[in-house]
């Protein structure tokens, strides 16, 4: 009897294997780890933990239009990755039983619509990061971090009266001449930033009313900058 239900479990888990190496987003994954030269790894998919709200997901959605650029500079395109902030990995969702996390540092950078994330791994910068701006002299990056904000406990009853949440916040850098400084979308540290050209940004920024606390006129800023 031991025997045979060894047996069952060994028939159920091939028939699991298999469908999961016919499902088309397993034969995208490996299709991309091939065209690429990039290495990854199979991860049991883990089930979203409903006791926190949220996610520790870059995108929203799996699903998408994604273009992919290996250091080596070879391009692929897939509909279904998502970037885990926590373990800082890029992944694809299959099947809703495994997860595929590529070799992160064997990316240059990614596209998703009109945005561009570059991969950096130095003694300065480690992950994923949105380039907000690339032009020249000078280029505008943001990260984006993930920390678990604990629920409210009604101090009578010690009951949970607020969710657990996951809680996500913007890290802004400036690259100039191979230096990344970490910034505040703040005029101080915008000026510190472009010391050279400090009484023209703040002319600019008056006649064409623009704030330093939005990225949209930091952009134009720094496009501005690019051409003085």
């Amino acid at each position: 009897m031991k025997f045979l239900r060894v047996l069952s479990l060994l028939f159920f888990y091939s028939l699991s294997v298999t469908a999961q190496d016919n499902h088309p987003d397993t034969r995208l994954a490996m299709q991309n780890v091939k065209e690429l030269g990039v290495g990854g790894s199979w991860i049991p998919a883990k089930p979203a933990n409903t006791y926190i709200k949220g996610s520790q997901y870059l995108f929203n959605s799996w699903a998408g239009r994604y273009t992919v650029v290996s250091k080596k500079g070879v391009i692929s395109q897939t509909l279904n990755l998502n970037y885990n902030i926590m373990s800082k990995k890029l992944e694809s969702y299959i099947a809703k039983d495994s997860v595929f996390q590529y070799d992160l540092e064997q990316f240059d950078y990614i596209e998703k619509y009109n945005s561009k994330y570059k991969v950096f791994k130095n003694n300065q910068l480690e992950g994923l990061f949105q380039e907000l701006f690339s032009n020249g002299k000078i280029a505008f990056y943001k990260e984006v971090i993930v920390s678990v904000q604990e629920g409210t406990i009604n101090p009578l009853t010690q009951e949970l009266i607020g969710e657990n949440e996951y809680v996500k916040k913007n890290i802004y850098f400036i690259n100039s001449k191979e230096k990344f400084e970490k910034i505040k979308l703040n005029k101080k540290d915008i000026l510190k930033s472009l010391l050279d050209k400090e009484e023209l940004i703040k002319t600019y920024v008056k006649e064409n009313m623009l704030t330093y606390s939005s990225e949209e006129d930091v952009i134009k800023i720094l496009t501005y900058y690019n051409t003085i």
